[in-house]
């Protein structure tokens, strides 16, 4: 999932920068529909590539910009062959200065070095650490047999700028009637919003960017072999969480700070050393 904002500039009607956006959205868009709803707290929008993406706005609002979303699904029609979804989020970040809001990253295991009874076993242990205060396991299974149908471990708040997921994948689309070619597939997901979906994002531009967003996946949660000191944060890492995540160390989110522009550096002056300047006088 992807999602970013484009500031409404100054003396600039929603309806004029809407057509900007387009516009400068143009070799990216192939279809575009104008919706009879709203999504998201804007009260009108354009669905785009005929996918779940949208283009979203309030002609009355214009401070809150127009929105652009991309679920995880209808990204690949914002990509041409020889392209990668890296190189549209440059474009929407630093060619047209857009704000990152959200953006989800999913981790992968296809070889079974994730095993979801190895998990629950360290999740019911409590042997592991993570930067989230809560979390919640869900099991959905057939009621006629008790065969299950899926289970999904959540950490934190959904409406808090990090939440994570562990899921059979795999399950997943089998409970689905979708075809899954790998034999094995457990996810591990975070979903990353305002500054911490900022930082992220600058990290997917990163030359080492797998290491990096593997790094900030273990200093999120990090599965622990018992010892006996009495801090877990010192227990040893388990070695399939770290063959998984390729023997990287933790990568702590750093907040990208947005170039102000010279009417907003003097006002941040005159807000914050007003006062001291007055004082000295």
């Amino acid at each position: 999932w992807f999602s970013c904002t484009f500031p409404t500039p100054s003396g600039t009607s929603v309806h004029q920068h809407v057509a900007d956006v387009l516009d400068k959205l143009a070799l990216f868009i192939d279809d575009q529909a104008p919706l009879d709803y709203g999504k998201h707290g804007y009260q009108s929008g354009i669905r785009l590539n005929d996918a779940e993406a949208y283009l979203l706005y309030s002609l009355e609002k214009p401070e809150l910009g127009v929105h652009l979303t991309i679920a995880s699904g209808a990204m690949s029609t914002f990509v041409a062959e020889s392209e990668t979804f890296e190189s549209f989020m440059w474009h929407c970040l630093h060619v047209m200065q857009g704000r990152c809001t959200r953006i989800d990253v999913a981790y992968d295991d296809f070889s079974g070095l994730l095993d979801v009874e190895r998990i629950r076993e360290r999740l019911d242990a409590s042997m592991f650490v993570c930067r989230w205060r809560t979390g919640m396991e869900q099991r959905r299974f057939r009621c006629l047999d008790n065969e299950p149908e899926g289970r999904i471990w959540k950490f934190g708040a959904r409406a808090s700028d990090s939440y994570g997921r562990i899921y059979d994948k795999k399950l997943e689309q089998e409970t689905k009637g979708e075809p899954c070619e790998h034999e094995h597939w457990v996810r591990a997901e975070i979903e990353f919003k305002r500054e911490k979906a900022c930082g992220v994002a600058e990290l997917a531009f990163a030359d080492d960017a797998t290491r990096q967003l593997m790094g900030v996946l273990l200093g999120y949660l990090d599965f622990k072999e018992e010892a006996t000191d009495t801090n877990k944060y010192r227990w040893p890492t388990c070695q399939w969480w770290l063959d998984f995540l390729g023997n990287v160390e933790k990568v702590r989110l750093t907040v990208p700070r947005p170039d102000r522009t010279f009417e907003e550096a003097a006002q941040w002056a005159q807000d914050q050393a007003g006062p001291t300047l007055a004082m000295i006088a």
